[in-house]
């Protein structure tokens, strides 16, 4: 039942909105009637359990905008409905920047009201249900370490479980803090080791597996007093873990924030400060700065010159100019963000000739996409001579062009086989291989997979899965649901009927025929 608040200063019109709601058919209950905003939100302050705000926008004191300015601000998975006797463009303006969910005119009757309720009780119920998704897919330290830090953010049921003390802590200053290891795996015992090393502040963190990283939140009671001791101790412990343990590691660290709401972009930015360490090297902490001002790295002649390059297949020049470029970053101090633009001026270079020199380009996919459309792309690489091995790869491909041979674009098939070996349990597409790692036509991509498999993509990567679950189901300590999950089915039921359409039997089914064989 969805608990709901009418917050209404004329007695009558708050009555009747109360009884419509109440006498309804919807699992929609008014729990108080208040007849200001402030009562609303000392009343919303104590009582977590409200889902629904009803307010009229026109009330002494405190308006129904303000009440979704609060709202929205403090307690954003309530959701507001506005009721008004006057349809003003500035009230629907203000409305949607507090992400309000409908807006209702009066005089407010049964007809006007149940309508725009069933809609907002339907997406309240569809968050429920996916929240609780989220919740079976966390019980598993497994899952834990796959869930994404834009998703952690979103939903406070993970955070309890992942970063509680993250909820418990809001009136904390925070920033964000990543370890990555050279080796880019987990290291025993991290996590007692950095609590001992960095003892000026309270932290919590987990290892993600999405890129392999250790990601800590820092606590700060005094942020300026904080700072420095703490960069000295994320040095210290750097250093402990290169000469102790042979580890080469590096640290990024956001700004300081304290609106919970920041957590994504705190992260993001701890990232964007760590790749810096392609540029001034290893085993060392990176604090985020504001990027730089674009600078002029890449001239239009180099432009021209590249693009001359390309088309003559010269190779070796191709690769001069980006190493002699990648040198002048490095050698005047340079930052990733310079870096970074290189690499991008360089990927729209080859997209363009691309588009230019190859006649099986589909004219409805005229847009290419570019990989590293973000600079935190540039964190799949260790060092520059990774990221210079990498466009090495990319130019020798494209310089060849029309000269495609067989064997390469043999090459490429077993190339994706073995990335769909790697990550079949992701959310993984041919297109998506094709624009952003191999910067090749998709149908053309397309057609080349199917002529070396006799499957289509997608055909492929399903019988691949299944395979794999087949194996899965021979534990039966694994249940159903979780071994959908580790072989990249979210929805249960679409595997289970998956499995019976290509195997003619259920997946339980196969667990017991493969028990009664043993």
């Amino acid at each position: 039942m969805i608990k709901a608040i009418v917050v209404e200063d004329e007695f009558y019109a708050r009555k009747s909105i109360a009884k419509i709601i109440n006498e309804s058919s919807l699992e929609v209950r008014v729990c108080k009637e208040m007849e200001s905003a402030e009562d609303a939100i000392d009343f919303l302050t104590l009582n977590h359990d409200i889902q629904l705000v009803l307010s009229d926008i026109e009330m002494a004191g405190m308006d129904g905008l303000g009440l979704a300015r609060y709202v929205y601000t403090n307690i954003p998975n309530v959701y507001v409905i506005l009721i008004t006797g006057h349809e003003k463009f500035e009230y629907a303006r203000e409305a949607i920047k507090y992400s309000v969910k409908d807006y209702i005119i009066k005089p407010v009757f049964k007809s006007n009201l149940i309508s725009p309720l069933q809609k907002v009780t339907e997406k309240i119920e569809d968050e429920r249900k996916a929240s609780a998704r989220l919740k079976l897919k966390a019980q598993d330290d497994v899952y834990k370490q796959y869930i994404t830090m834009k998703t952690l953010e979103e939903n406070e049921d993970l955070q309890k479980q992942i970063i509680p003390e993250f909820l418990t802590r809001k009136a904390d200053e925070f920033q964000v803090l990543i370890f990555q290891t050279e080796c880019r795996k987990e290291i025993e015992n991290f996590d007692a080791m950095i609590k001992s090393k960095i003892y000026s502040c309270r932290m919590t963190g987990f290892f993600s597996r999405i890129n392999n990283e250790y990601i800590y939140i820092l606590f700060l009671i005094d942020a300026r007093d904080d700072q420095k001791l703490i960069s000295l101790q994320i040095s210290d412990f750097i250093n402990y873990l290169y000469v102790c343990h042979s580890h080469n590691v590096t640290a990024g660290l956001s700004r300081i924030y304290q609106n919970n709401r920041d957590l994504y972009k705190a992260y993001k930015e701890s990232i964007y400060s760590i790749n810096q360490r392609l540029i001034d090297g290893w085993n060392k902490l990176y604090l985020f700065n504001r990027m730089p001002e674009k600078r002029n790295i890449v001239e239009k002649k180099w432009e021209f010159r590249i693009m001359d390059e390309l088309c003559t297949g010269d190779h070796m020049s191709v690769m001069k100019d980006i190493h002699h470029t990648f040198d002048e970053i490095i050698d005047s101090g340079g930052s990733v963000q310079n870096l970074y633009e290189v690499v991008i001026s360089l990927l729209k270079i080859i997209s363009d000739f691309e588009n230019r020199m190859d006649i099986e380009t589909d004219a409805s996919n005229g847009d290419s996409k570019l990989s590293f459309s973000r600079r935190y792309d540039l964190y799949g690489f260790n060092r520059i001579l990774d990221l210079e091995k990498w466009i090495d790869e990319t130019v020798t491909y494209v310089c060849k062009g029309s000269r495609k041979t067989k064997e390469m674009n043999s090459g490429i098939i077993e190339d994706i086989l073995n990335y769909i070996n790697r990550n079949y349990y992701r959310d993984i597409t041919l297109r998506e291989l094709a624009e952003s790692k191999y910067f090749m036509n998709y149908s053309y991509l397309s057609r080349l997979f199917s002529k070396k498999t006799g499957k289509t993509f997608s055909k492929y990567l399903i019988d691949y899965r299944l395979e794999k679950s087949k194996v899965l189901l021979e534990n039966r300590h694994l249940k159903i649901g979780q071994v959908a999950m580790e072989v990249g089915y979210n929805d249960v039921s679409h595997y289970i009927h998956t499995f019976r359409k290509n195997f003619k039997m259920t997946p339980e089914q196969y667990r017991e025929s493969v028990s009664k064989e043993l």
